[in-house]
């Protein structure tokens, strides 16, 4: 298993890179292994926010990056300037090429760690954006080319905002994206979105397909409240989708 994390949110272990690295557990998660920074510290600061894996078994960490050394900005100055960026890996999260920019360079402003993407058919990727700013979400296709890929135009969706996006790419073929103002889906690569029957996720969620077909949607009640304050647990839906 394979998890990121940010170093940059744990001051006080002083042997943490402040920067996004990787752990592994061979132990079903009783102990991890010793960070890895996923880019080089000293030219990056990265935040990792999801893990996906593709068809083709590689595994691709997606994350916002700033062009600073790790522990050299304040938070602040480092998500003025951060970008979402891939980084891929073909030997299970051992080694990495990248940055590859998610977003086109003459859109460089306005973004966010916050994003994630979908696997196409055809090896294009969905993607999805949380802005800084706005009332909804972003999207983009980034276009198969070769071993990588090339990001096309971003704009608004019909998706309203809500917190980190979540994208499943699904066993009989649309693409759902699950957040707390609900589950729509999408069958032409984001052209339209079509709201599903359901209710909305809880906070920040986490979804994926069981092989029988099964949606499980993970998320947690309280927010971003201290410890404490509110109710706070981890909670579940599950559905199928209907021909």
């Amino acid at each position: 298993m394979i998890r990121g994390v940010f170093g940059f949110y744990l001051p006080y272990d002083r042997d943490t890179p402040r920067t996004g690295f990787l752990q592994r557990s061979s132990d079903g998660t009783k102990t991890w292994s010793k960070g890895e920074p996923i880019l080089k510290p000293g030219q990056y600061t990265t935040w990792p926010r999801r893990i996906r894996v593709l068809r083709d078994g590689r595994v691709v960490a997606l994350m916002g990056v700033a062009p600073f050394p790790a522990g050299s900005q304040t938070r602040a100055q480092f998500s003025k300037v951060i970008q979402p960026m891939l980084a891929v890996s073909a030997d299970h999260g051992k080694n990495w090429t990248g940055p590859i920019s998610a977003v086109p360079k003459d859109q460089p402003d306005g973004w966010t760690e916050e994003f994630d993407i979908a696997e196409l058919a055809n090896g294009d990727l969905l993607a999805v954006f949380r802005r800084a700013s706005d009332a909804r979400r972003w999207q983009s296709v980034l276009k198969k080319a070769g071993k990588t890929w090339v990001a096309g135009k971003a704009g608004p969706s019909v998706l309203p905002h809500s917190g980190q996006p979540e994208l499943l790419a699904t066993r009989e073929g649309p693409v759902l994206h699950v957040a707390t103002n609900g589950v729509h889906w999408t069958d032409d690569a984001g052209k339209s979105w079509h709201k599903l029957n359901v209710p909305g996720a809880a906070y920040y969620p986490r979804s994926v397909q069981a092989k029988n077909g099964t949606v499980f949607i993970f998320g947690h009640l309280g927010g971003d409240d201290a410890y404490g304050s509110v109710d706070q647990s981890i909670v579940m839906d599950r559905f199928k989708l209907l021909k």
